[in-house]
């Protein structure tokens, strides 16, 4: 992942298309549905305000593709084309199920961590934080595992780890303080420079294996342009996690 620069600015990393089964999430807030097939659900994508949880209707529908002897996409790996794995239609709909959480997930963590933070308070009398720290006054997130545990529940752990410890350079974002509560980093500022709009995402799926499934995630860019991002899921002990954040 791109570095991003310490609670200022978050920089996009653009991707590539893949070949395999294609999820499309339609226009959500116009209400239109996108893709092809007659895989369809209505789930809904918790976005973090600051201080508010404001839910946005998103509807996924899409087709898995007919596996081929040779994968379109493998061209990018040297021009060597890999036999795509037969999967049954249990695994097809749980690594789609997967792919929308993972999806959602990562778009609560990029605003929890990047883009807006969570509402603080000033320190009582105007004091100077004694530990780096103010005092979060969200209604949702209220302690360190509340914002920890989907950060674990959504990427591998050496990922997981550096999002929750130090994502960008400059120390963790939250943190418990003396008196238990949930504190945010004094010099947290959102990351207005981003410049990628998730009102309507897609994305396509490639099984490699049982256990590994590349993940194109299709966003527009502020002058509507498409910007696919590309990452892997991975499956560990069961649970299907992101290899790196979509940003």
């Amino acid at each position: 992942m791109n570095k991003i620069n310490r609670f200022k600015k978050i920089k996009g990393i653009g991707g590539h298309e893949g070949g395999g089964f294609a999820h499309v999430c339609p226009q959500a807030i116009a209400g239109r549905r996108g893709g092809v097939g007659a895989v369809a659900a209505t789930v809904l994508l918790a976005v973090v305000a600051v201080g508010v949880l404001i839910f946005a209707l998103l509807k996924f529908a899409g087709e898995i593709a007919e596996n081929n002897d040779t994968d379109p996409s493998a061209t990018e790996n040297g021009g060597l084309f890999v036999k795509q794995p037969q999967l049954s239609e249990s695994e097809k709909a749980e690594i789609t199920a997967a792919a929308t959480s993972l999806v959602q997930r990562n778009y609560i963590i990029l605003r929890l961590y990047y883009l807006t933070g969570l509402q603080s308070k000033p320190e009582p009398y105007g004091n100077k934080s004694e530990d780096g720290y103010l005092t979060v006054t969200d209604d949702t997130y209220k302690t360190l595992y509340d914002v920890q545990s989907i950060v674990d529940e959504t990427y591998v752990a050496e990922t997981a780890e550096q999002i929750k410890t130090n994502p960008a350079g400059g120390g963790a974002v939250y943190a418990e303080r003396a008196d238990g509560d949930l504190g945010i980093n004094e010099n947290f500022r959102p990351a207005k420079e981003y410049d990628k709009i998730w009102d309507s995402p897609t994305f396509t799926l490639t099984p490699r294996s049982s256990d590994e499934c590349d993940l194109h995630v299709k966003l527009k860019d502020k002058l509507g342009a498409d910007v696919t991002v590309s990452v892997k899921m991975l499956r560990a002990d069961g649970q299907w996690l992101l290899s790196e954040m979509i940003t």
